[in-house]
């Protein structure tokens, strides 16, 4: 369990992120779509057919979870003696707040709570899939605030999303399956990232094909950990303006001038970055150039951006 807070840009993203994991190697500690907080008040180990608790703070009104139903297993073909499918199972409580401004200044905001599960079936000697892989949330949230995407149940109290059988995925993070939840405004909950973060652009109006540097800049005002940054290029509020890829950092799992990881997907169109240095009150700096091809005479183009 870890305990992460995170900022939106375009918005800035803050969050508190939540997370459990079951896996043979540690759980990724960036999530792009969403950042947020792990809490450290959750420490048993759960596993793809456990549900994990909600967090136990007062502010954050009480739902009671169900037992699970017994899903019908699909029949799944023996592995040779001594191999097995290695699967990560993550499973996330976020806390999140979402600024349009590009600089933000560590403070008390109000964020609101979601709940989201993810697994990937990562490479192994097996080569195995996960078979017939379903996920089910038990609450009485509406359908409103539920992920639709192979959804094939919709409750409340019980929503059921299908996902098929997962292939294994050679880069770790790489979510086959994802399935979540968001609640309204009455499950709102403050808190205070603790840090000072701004993500800046040296041009945003496009009207032809260019470039454009993205820098940014997180100067942690206490004590954090696991921290992580995401860039998904074609989200947020300008995501639909451009056609945006990055140009200086290939799509393969590297590492950066201070030992960062940095991850970028075959697409150029999702970039997260992780285990860089996280000193208080020293700036960490990251910078990175995108090509900006937009669809349309004249327009505006930011990526979406989460600090976590």
């Amino acid at each position: 369990m870890r305990l992460k807070k995170s900022v939106v840009f375009n918005g800035i993203l803050l969050m508190i992120l939540i997370s459990s994991s079951c896996a043979q190697s540690p759980p990724t500690t960036l999530t792009l779509e969403k950042m947020s907080f792990s809490s450290p008040e959750t420490t048993a180990a759960v596993n793809a057919t456990t549900k994990a608790p909600l967090p136990s703070a007062t502010n954050i009104p009480a739902f009671t979870l169900t037992p699970g139903r017994a899903l019908t297993k699909t029949p799944v073909p023996s592995l040779p003696p001594g191999i097995v499918n290695e699967v990560q199972v993550d499973y996330f409580k976020s806390i999140g707040y979402r600024s349009l401004e590009e600089t933000f200044t560590n403070r008390e905001v109000v964020g609101s709570f979601s709940s989201s599960s993810h697994l990937q079936n990562c490479a192994d000697a097996s080569g195995a899939p996960v078979y017939d892989l379903k996920l089910e949330f038990h609450t009485e949230v509406t359908e409103d605030y539920v992920q639709r995407e192979n959804l094939v149940e919709s409750g409340p109290p019980v929503f059921m999303w299908s996902f098929g059988d997962i292939l294994e995925e050679p880069i770790p993070g790489e979510y086959t399956s994802e399935a979540g939840i968001c609640f309204d405004e009455q499950y709102s909950v403050p808190f205070t990232p603790g840090f000072d973060a701004s993500v800046k652009v040296d041009k945003e109006f496009f009207y032809e094909t260019g470039y454009q540097e993205v820098i940014v800049t997180l100067i942690p005002r206490q004590d954090i950990q696991h921290a992580g940054i995401g860039f998904h290029l074609d989200g947020g509020q300008y995501g639909a303006n451009a056609d945006a890829v990055v140009l200086d950092i290939e799509p393969v799992e590297s590492r950066g001038p201070y030992g960062e990881q940095i991850r970028v997907t075959e697409d150029r169109k999702d970039i997260g970055i992780s285990e860089f240095p996280i000193l208080l009150n020293e700036p960490y700096v990251f910078s990175m150039l995108l090509e900006v091809s937009p669809k349309g005479d004249g327009v505006t183009y930011r990526p979406y951006t989460a600090i976590a």
